[in-house]
């Protein structure tokens, strides 16, 4: 039997920041987040009818070969507030794609925008580049603000990087997508299908 290998490049960049405010996001590859109601855009495409996938205090859909690589994921780091990882297996030559969670304690009560104005700030100082304007989406029942930017794997190889930040009691959650340029398409429809199915619990 030919084992799925699941490549695990993780891009932590929402932790221990506690990041920036904007115009729209530009991004429309693999589905879109199209402008609905004058605050909150929506997700513009089929919501993910595949196993469903719990965290600390939410749940959604899965998609495709998409599964769960939290295990594997903390072996190689140690971040702290990650609360699961998902990855879909290589395709041949094909680079991976994987989304992590962080969950990270907001002490002081921020609001949406500041914290994601902490978060965006940080990823600039870390080196990030192309960053868009957030966009405000509902993840769940709560407001969330979505952007992207590049960055770069550890060995060098250019990434693009889908970021959603929703507050959610006393907790952030920073989702992020990671993918190689040529795999972001796919994955982003694939993203936006599975957080189109979050349900916080």
């Amino acid at each position: 039997m030919r084992t799925r290998r699941h490549a695990v490049v993780l891009l932590l960049a929402g932790g221990a920041l506690l990041a920036g405010c904007g115009g729209g996001d530009d991004e429309k590859d693999g589905g879109s987040l199209r402008q609905g109601a004058p605050a909150t855009a929506t997700i513009d495409v089929p919501a993910a009818t595949g196993d469903v996938f719990s965290g600390t205090g939410y749940a959604l859909h899965l998609t495709g070969r998409w599964s769960d690589v939290t295990a594997q994921t903390r072996k190689i780091t140690s971040v702290a507030g990650l609360d699961r990882a998902i990855a879909k297996p290589r395709d041949g030559a094909r680079g991976a794609t994987n989304v992590n969670v962080i969950r990270e304690a907001n002490p002081a009560k921020l609001s949406l925008e500041r914290v994601v104005v902490v978060y965006r700030a940080g990823l600039l100082r870390a080196g990030k580049t192309g960053m868009t304007g957030t966009v405000p989406i509902a993840l769940g029942t709560k407001p969330a603000l979505s952007y992207t930017f590049h960055s770069a794997s550890p060995d060098g190889a250019p990434l693009r990087e889908r970021q959603v930040v929703a507050l959610h009691g006393a907790l952030s959650y920073v989702i992020t997508l990671a993918s190689g340029p040529r795999e972001f398409r796919a994955g982003n429809r694939d993203f936006l299908s599975m957080l189109s199915t979050w349900r916080w619990g």
